[in-house]
């Protein structure tokens, strides 16, 4: 019990609130525009064409910094889309609305 109150109050919530914050997105993006447009662009190619992967065995899975990440992105962006279309059609929301807009809703 005392352990999962620490973990969440001492680790888990300042973590939450600094990944939250529209703050910290914005500095994120700016300091790699910076980066990248700086002298120093050479090593933000580098390390955004890096290559990583795993290996086991005679399995390679392997994919540049860049590719990985779009990716987690996209899939993380799609999760939270699916959960919304979920979360309003168990809600009913989708059902009290006019049948074109369900119809646009559905397609985008």
């Amino acid at each position: 019990m005392y352990n999962e109150l620490y973990c969440t109050v001492v680790l888990i919530t300042p973590f939450s609130n600094f990944i939250r914050a529209q703050a910290t997105a914005s500095l994120f993006l700016l300091l790699a525009t910076w980066w990248n447009n700086s002298d120093y662009s050479s090593t933000y190619q580098t390390l955004t064409h890096m290559q990583i992967g795993f290996f086991l065995s005679d399995i390679e899975l392997q994919a540049s910094l860049k590719h990985v990440i779009n990716d987690g992105l996209m899939i993380i962006f799609f999760f939270f889309i699916g959960l919304e279309k979920t979360r309003s059609a168990r809600r009913g929301s989708r059902y009290q609305r006019k049948p074109a807009q369900i119809f646009f809703n559905l397609i985008f």
